[in-house]
């Protein structure tokens, strides 16, 4: 079954401003998930983080892979299939989603 987004939400912390900040965040919410009894949620949950000056990617290849992830949120088996694809692969895909608009 497919879904599409009707309408897009964003929500932004507006204090986090640092990689340390964001990787507390993460470990501070998947404890309190736990401690609430929502372990299945905390294992479906993914913390990416780009590095656009010493990572695999560049800017531009981030900026699209980051689109495709908003666009195709609802789908994560495609997100995360990519996410463990080779950086040759996934280069690869990224320049097919640029040719296609992404």
């Amino acid at each position: 079954m497919t879904f599409g987004i009707d309408n897009m939400a964003v929500i932004i912390d507006k204090d986090g401003d640092s990689d340390e900040y964001m990787d507390k965040y993460y470990t501070d919410m998947i404890s309190k998930y736990k401690k609430a009894g929502l372990e299945d949620i905390c294992d479906n949950l993914v913390y990416i983080k780009f590095d656009r000056y010493d990572g695999v990617l560049t800017i531009e290849e981030i900026c699209t892979f980051v689109n495709y992830m908003l666009m195709c949120s609802v789908n994560g088996n495609k997100i995360m299939n990519m996410l463990n694809m080779s950086a040759n692969e996934i280069k690869s895909e990224i320049a097919r989603l640029q040719e296609i608009g992404y």
